[in-house]
């Protein structure tokens, strides 16, 4: 049911021929800074925007809280030969969590960069087309992931193709199945 065609060194081959790449965005402490630094933010945000050659959208994406690796963590430190603190502590901070999953969002943002095939252009992509298109969405992604880094934030992008793959399946996967 998916517009999806393929995955193709972590760019998205959709039905209808359009190449798709997906970086999500892990944000960072933006509000903590000086507010020199939220202003250099704001021009490399703009000059981000203004230089991408690709069509680009901004998603935000809301999801239930899901703490369940927070609470084995804090599972493992009670059990743990070192423990420090006392197991009604661990305990209470446990259903502390417990309670604030249900109540919790989790925000997961993602910069969407598309380029569609050239005009006039109908039938299955070519080999020579699919190459381009994904230098062009690889070559912006790359150059966007440097600028949030110079921002304060990092992505998920690792530079290794099936990694990119399983991540954008993933995206997928858990928009969907929230």
């Amino acid at each position: 049911n998916l517009p999806i065609k393929s995955f193709v060194n972590g760019i998205v081959l959709t039905s209808d021929n359009r190449f798709v790449k997906i970086i999500e965005v892990l944000p960072g402490p933006f509000f903590l800074q000086p507010v020199k630094e939220q202003n250099t933010v704001f021009s490399e945000f703009a000059s981000l925007l203004k230089s991408c050659p690709v069509n680009i959208q901004i998603k935000t994406v809301s999801l239930p809280a899901d703490l369940s690796d927070q609470i084995a963590e804090v599972d493992e430190m009670e059990h743990s030969p070192h423990a420090s603190a006392p197991a009604a502590f661990y305990e209470d901070y446990k259903n502390r969590l417990y309670q604030s999953q249900h109540m919790g969002t989790k925000f997961r943002y993602f910069i969407v960069l598309e380029r569609r095939r050239d005009r006039g252009k109908t039938g299955e992509v070519k080999t020579a087309e699919l190459r381009k298109a994904t230098k062009d969405l690889l070559t912006s992604a790359y150059r966007i992931d440097a600028l949030l880094g110079n921002m304060g934030n990092e992505t998920t992008m690792s530079g290794n193709a099936a990694d990119e793959e399983r991540m954008t399946a993933e995206i997928f996967y858990s928009i969907l199945n929230r």
